[in-house]
């Protein structure tokens, strides 16, 4: 199943940029691979992880006004937030120097949609005005960077048995069954959120993708379909 929701036309000047989303189990991993071996020309992924320490310590210091303003907030963001805001500028810098020079696509996987749905999941008390303020800056300038969000999602059954098969650890991965599903559900209603958010601030366009036993190969193709067709519409 797929499903899209389409925003004003975009010009895109350079290459387009996309983030993959989704809940634990999701196949984002998997699809990332996928997507590379198919698209030769796509760049990626980045992510809020991995930076260059050099660029994180710069923004870090750049950044220490934001921190004490925003620790004026009744309940001031968490220092995992801080971070956050951290790896976001970072990531920005890296997305905007590769832009101009990538021959295809740049693929995002953990970047600012989720980075905004994480605040939300642990911290939802964490929104004082001065840190309100600093999310509606993000959110208009990372609406302005994206030109695509594609978004993976399977049932939760499907979720489930892959989280407690796979290699992979994950926080609630032998949490009881309700706990894992509402879990998934908090972060499900956190991205729609932020995509709302995103798209009110004019972007980006949102491709929906309900897998489920799909292969990640036929995935794949669809969403490269789907990207496809949305850059020849421009």
């Amino acid at each position: 199943m797929i499903a899209r929701a389409p925003v004003g036309p975009r010009r895109r000047a350079h290459a387009p940029v996309l983030e993959l989303i989704g809940p634990a189990a999701a196949g984002k991993s998997t699809l990332v691979d996928e997507l590379r071996a198919k698209a030769r020309s796509m760049r990626g992924p980045l992510a809020i992880w991995g930076l260059p320490r050099s660029r994180l310590i710069a923004h870090g210091v750049r950044l220490m006004p934001t921190f004490i303003r925003l620790a004026r907030d009744p309940r001031p963001p968490a220092l995992a937030e801080l971070a956050h805001l951290v790896r976001l500028e970072t990531l920005q810098e890296a997305v905007e120097r590769e832009r101009p020079r990538s021959p295809g696509a740049i693929l995002i996987d953990e970047g600012p949609v989720f980075a905004l749905t994480w605040m939300e999941v642990f911290y939802p008390d964490r929104n004082g005005p001065r840190f309100a303020a600093w999310r509606t800056q993000a959110l208009a300038q990372w609406a302005r960077t994206l030109d695509f969000v594609v978004s993976i999602d399977a049932p939760d059954p499907t979720l489930l048995h892959r989280m407690r098969t796979r290699p992979k650890g994950h926080m609630v991965k032998n949490a009881p069954d309700d706990e894992v599903r509402a879990f998934t559900a908090r972060f499900r209603t956190a991205f729609g959120r932020v995509l709302q958010d995103l798209r009110a601030h004019g972007g980006p366009e949102i491709v929906t993708f309900v897998t489920g036993n799909e292969p990640r190969e036929r995935t794949a193709e669809r969403v490269l379909a789907a990207i496809s067709e949305a850059c020849d519409g421009d």
